[in-house]
């Protein structure tokens, strides 16, 4: 298989972003969030990430900045969402994207990251049960799926609360 290339996004990428979104999910939602989380004040362009085989985009993954109510000062990011091409699904594009992103808001300063997904598939990054951790899930959906990664190692042993998701999560 050649080489994954992974890059930031570009104003030029917003289709391609936008068909890969949609195919991955089987819906638009997906991508229509995409689009509004751009506008939002919560987008991390710098971690907002395609992924390219052969000249074309096959994978994408988005970071943008959460909250937490009782630690403020903690830097929190929530992935949402990995997409990745069905015709490339199972080949690694999305885990070289998720490591990517990881290594990039580390180096940012960030210290967590969380999302709802599979954990089975989310534990090799370092992820684990928000739930277990302390936090609330802001969500109607599954606690298992609720998940955290402590970026520095030792973030977790001193927070714990709600999560406050941008706007755009929550509309």
């Amino acid at each position: 298989m050649p080489e994954i290339n992974v890059s930031v996004e570009d104003s030029t990428d917003t289709e391609a972003i936008r068909a890969v979104v949609t195919a991955a999910f089987g819906r638009s939602d997906e991508a229509d969030l995409v689009d509004v989380l751009r506008e939002s004040s919560a987008y991390c362009s710098n971690i907002s990430l395609v992924a390219h085989l052969d000249g074309d985009i096959v994978g994408y993954v988005m970071f943008a900045e959460v909250t937490l109510d009782k630690a403020l000062e903690k830097e929190a990011l929530v992935l949402a969402p990995l997409a990745v091409d069905p015709d490339y699904q199972r080949t690694g594009v999305g885990s070289r994207l998720v490591r990517v992103g990881l290594e990039i808001a580390r180096g940012a300063g960030y210290e967590l990251v969380f999302l709802h997904g599979d954990p089975d598939y989310y534990e090799r990054f370092g992820f684990t049960s928000a739930i277990d951790a302390g936090f609330d899930n802001p969500f109607d959906m599954p606690d298992e799926g609720f998940q955290v990664c402590d970026l520095t190692g030792g973030t977790l042993g001193d927070v714990a609360g709600t999560l406050t998701y941008p706007e755009p999560f929550r509309t």
